[in-house]
């Protein structure tokens, strides 16, 4: 028999949506973008404080990879 937290459990706490990532993100001065999981990884989402340290806005990201 296991012993310690059921992982399923704890994984289950730890779910999050993508619009409760995006709603962290956009209060953040953190540089945060988030790209598609499945090569060839492009960017669905970008904050403000990755528009200013980058000069691209999320318009002109979206659709692209990593390797702008």
């Amino acid at each position: 028999m296991m012993s310690g937290p059921n992982p399923r459990k704890r994984h289950r706490e730890c779910d999050k949506t993508v619009e409760d990532v995006i709603a962290c993100a956009e209060g953040s001065s953190d540089s945060v973008i988030i790209t598609l999981a499945a090569p060839p990884n492009e960017i669905v989402y970008a904050n403000t404080a990755w528009e200013a340290l980058c000069g691209w806005s999320l318009k002109e990201a979206k659709g692209r990879t990593t390797r702008l």
